[in-house]
Parts: structure tokens; C-alpha cells; sequence
């Protein structure tokens, strides 16, 4: 699904940043990725956080803290308790208004990706993420849960130009 990515330095003209978040827990793992969007030289640079299964809500939040601190989480809207658990604790998070799985592929493919080398799950996705059958546009529901956690940042973003500090114009 995505041949517009490279390994690559994170950040590198110090954008301002933001995360994307995808719930799991027993069979799936909980994601989270910081990103910068710029849009002018149409880039995404992607840093991997979280990639864990097993998480209780209050050791979710304590990593999620000592990793990004304060900064903006999207996050899956499918698990409100969880974001309200995660909001309770000091979280900046907020749910993603989920569009499309096809739409925000789509304004996800018309950026370059760029990941950064620590980032082995999010590259492993990235080689793997496959449409259902040659020419769909349906995606095999596997290897897509970092792919996720970005994909809401990216819709976040992308929809709300005017999302302040978090999004470089």
C-alpha cells in the first residue's frame, strides 16, 4: 500500500510535533507515533513510541507521559473509557473524527514518509500493510496499528489547518 516511504532523520528542521495513538491490548498492541507534517515540502516524519501489547490504563499513561510529555495525542475515538482513563491521568488526548480507512491512505500516500531508524515496527507495517485482493482498495486488517496511530494524526491535521502549534502550514 505504501511505496512513498524511506528511513530517515526524525524532525530534522525542528517542526512542531504531535502523536497519533491506536488502542489493543491482548492480540493487538497499543501504538503510539509522534509525527510533523510539513506541508511545503509535502513530508511526514514519523517516530515510534509504544509498540506494546498487555497495557493497563495506568501504565499506558505513565509511558505515554515520560515519552511525549504533553504533547497532542489523536487517538482511536473506538475506546472513549480508555481516552477518558488516559485524559484523567494528565494525557493530552483527544479521539480522531474517523473518516474513511481509504481517505486518509489516500492524503497519506500524497506525502513523502519518513521514519525514523529506531522505528522497526512502523518500517516492518510499512513493508507488510497489502490491499485485500490486486487493484482493491480494501486492505487486509493486519499490520496496520502504527499505520493507524499515524493515519488519525495525519486526518487531524490535514482537516484542522488551523490546529495551531502542532501543524506547520
Amino acid at each position: 500500500v505504501f511505496e512513498n516511504w524511506s528511513i530517515g532523520q526524525f524532525n530534522p528542521n525542528g517542526l512542531q510535533t504531535s502523536c497519533g495513538m491506536d488502542f489493543g491490548f491482548s492480540v493487538d498492541p497499543d501504538t503510539l507515533a509522534e509525527i510533523a507534517i510539513d506541508r511545503s515540502k509535502k513530508k511526514i516524519y514519523i517516530q515510534e513510541h509504544i509498540y506494546r501489547n498487555g497495557l493497563k490504563s495506568h501504565e499506558l499513561a505513565k509511558i505515554v507521559l515520560d515519552k511525549v510529555g504533553n504533547k497532542l495525542i489523536i487517538a482511536d475515538s473506538a475506546e472513549p473509557r480508555l481516552i477518558e482513563d488516559l485524559r484523567h491521568s494528565g494525557v493530552n488526548i483527544k479521539p480522531v473524527r474517523k473518516g474513511t480507512i481509504e481517505s486518509g491512505i489516500t492524503r497519506m500516500q500524497d506525502y513523502e514518509l519518513v521514519v525514523s531508524p529506531n522505528s522497526t515496527n512502523i518500517a516492518k507495517e510499512l513493508n507488510n500493510y497489502i490491499y485485500a485482493d490486486k487493484g482493491s482498495k480494501l486492505y487486509v486488517d493486519n499490520y496496520n496499528h502504527a499505520i493507524d496511530a499515524i493515519r488519525y494524526n495525519v486526518i487531524y491535521h490535514l482537516d484542522n489547518p488551523n490546529a495551531g502549534k502542532y501543524f506547520v502550514q
